[in-house]
């Protein structure tokens, strides 16, 4: 009888503390749901009073904005990647000066090569033109030296070869040659067997050289 009725005082405390906790999570719901709704409805903004409640209110702060170690940090990562795209800017900047030089140093001795080469153009040039002058002085003196020697050749095919030899007498064998060579051959024979035989055989040899 005894263990019945200890029994049945507890099957009386756990339906009392189920009740009562049942209530507790009621009252905790209704108050929680009513939270929510007032912030639906504009009644107040439930962030701020989350952020006041005591020891849990800094878990629904907003997220903080950057901190100044961060903001140094990036500060720094920003000047060093400056600093590294300056530097390959130099550096890029000298190879490229150091090629500009090696490109006028090129240049200039190729201009000065040309220099050269021209100088060298110009300088066959004059000799040539000098060459070509002499040789046109030249060949006009033995035209005109030709042209003479015919002018006199054809006056004295004009006259008889006694007066021929004795013309020839007054003059050195290399006029005669001249003289002789412009004349008809029949008149150059006629003169020569009517010449005194030894000059006649040496003029004779020296026409034929």
């Amino acid at each position: 009888m005894a263990d019945e009725t200890k029994k049945a005082k507890n099957t009386s405390g756990i339906g009392q503390f189920i009740v009562v906790f049942f209530l507790i999570s009621l009252i905790i719901g209704l108050l929680l749901a009513s939270f929510f709704l007032m912030d639906t409805f504009g009644v107040y903004d439930k962030d701020e009073v989350l952020q006041k409640l005591p020891i849990i209110g800094s878990a629904f702060a907003p997220n903080q904005p950057i901190t100044e170690d961060v903001e140094e940090e990036e500060k720094v990562d920003w000047k060093e990647t400056i600093d590294l795209k300056m530097e390959t800017l130099q550096k890029s900047g000298e190879e490229q000066k150091k090629k500009l030089k090696k490109w006028e140093q090129e240049l200039k001795e190729r201009e000065q090569e040309l220099k050269k080469k021209e100088q060298e153009i110009s300088q066959v040039e004059q000799e040539i033109f000098q060459e070509k002058t002499a040789w046109e002085k030249e060949k006009s003196a033995k035209k005109a030296e030709e042209d003479k020697w015919q002018e006199q050749a054809a006056c004295f095919e004009k006259m008889s070869p006694k007066k021929i030899i004795e013309i020839f007498q007054n003059m050195d064998d290399r006029q005669i040659i001249n003289i002789l060579k412009k004349m008809n051959s029949s008149v150059t024979s006629t003169v020569l067997a009517k010449m005194e035989p030894k000059r006649a055989a040496e003029i004779s040899r020296k026409m034929t050289r």
